[in-house]
């Protein structure tokens, strides 16, 4: 693809990064005195969404709630909840991919956290980029 290509049928308004030590968790049923979480594999993220994939179709799901965790050697970072809206859907034969919008309004000290994740998965591959071109030199 073009670059010029990818910019006309870009739709999201921040560039996502790779997701590789992120973990995602979706609520799948809240009990009386239990929370049931589903494991989904994160695919990319931004402080304004992200995009996963899941072992099973979220039926009848036009929101839902998300827990985050950066897993890092110097520990992690989590967000115990984040409400989302599905935005995009795809059967990708035995897996389904979501892209995920983050609602606005919610907690005032969730946006800030969302942020530093971004900021993070940043920096980590900032660095993963610079070794890889100095081990190609």
């Amino acid at each position: 693809m073009q670059a010029n290509e990818t910019t006309q049928t870009e739709k999201r308004r921040t560039r996502r990064y790779p997701a590789v030590e992120l973990c995602a968790y979706v609520l799948r049923r809240k009990a009386m005195l239990i929370s049931l979480w589903d494991e989904v594999q994160v695919i990319d993220y931004s402080h304004l969404g992200m995009a996963f994939e899941a072992d099973s179709e979220l039926l009848d799901k036009k929101s839902l709630t998300l827990s985050i965790e950066l897993k890092m050697e110097v520990g992690d970072i989590k967000v115990d909840r984040v409400n989302g809206r599905i935005r995009h859907t795809r059967n990708l034969g035995g897996l389904y991919r979501y892209a995920v919008e983050f609602e606005k309004g919610q907690d005032p000290n969730l946006m800030p956290q969302l942020v530093r994740l971004e900021s993070l998965l940043t920096r980590s591959q900032n660095l993963a980029d610079r070794i890889q071109k100095q081990s190609q030199a």
